[in-house]
């Protein structure tokens, strides 16, 4: 399967009505659960953004320092998909740092 490119999804989008693509909007919101978490992210409150921001910090936080006195190594790739989703979702590049 091709990958879209940006000019090309820019012309369908300018090809639909504004009800076309407000259908198309709800249908992608319906689908994909990294849109929901987006726009969940971007309808929310600033403190409701930092509590779910607090929640992947805490997350990553947990894969280097645990209670135990002989603590895992912490996975790397485990880190990088925590990072990886937050930068899905999150609404600014001041959150994501």
């Amino acid at each position: 399967m091709a990958k879209l490119k940006l000019n090309e999804f820019k012309k369908f989008l300018s090809s639909l009505q504004e009800t076309e693509l407000r259908a198309e909007l709800q249908k992608r919101l319906n689908k994909l659960s990294q849109v929901q978490e987006f726009y969940a992210q971007e309808l929310i409150l600033k403190s409701e953004r930092k509590i779910v921001l607090q929640g992947y910090k805490d997350k990553i936080y947990k894969q280097f320092w645990t209670s135990k006195v002989n603590p895992p190594v912490p996975s790397n790739a485990a880190v990088r998909k925590l990072i990886s989703d937050f930068e899905k979702i999150a609404v600014s590049n001041y959150e994501l740092i």
